[in-house]
């Protein structure tokens, strides 16, 4: 993940943790998700799923021009 420039994690109240990624751009987010997801399916089976989904994933791009 030599791409990241800010990684935190984050416990709530509710117990769910909450992972927080910056990156330089966005071609490097998604070169980054295959080997995001292949590490997610190698530790899916820790995971509490969502109905059909193992995660409750909020996203979004937020682009910082300063």
């Amino acid at each position: 993940m030599s791409h990241v420039v800010l990684n935190r994690y984050i416990k709530a109240y509710n117990g769910e943790i909450v992972q927080i990624v910056q990156s330089r751009n966005i071609d490097e987010v998604l070169a980054g998700q295959v080997a995001g997801l292949e590490w997610l399916d190698s530790v899916s089976h820790l995971l509490e799923h969502y109905g059909e989904s193992r995660t409750d994933a909020i996203s979004g791009v937020i682009i910082d021009d300063a």
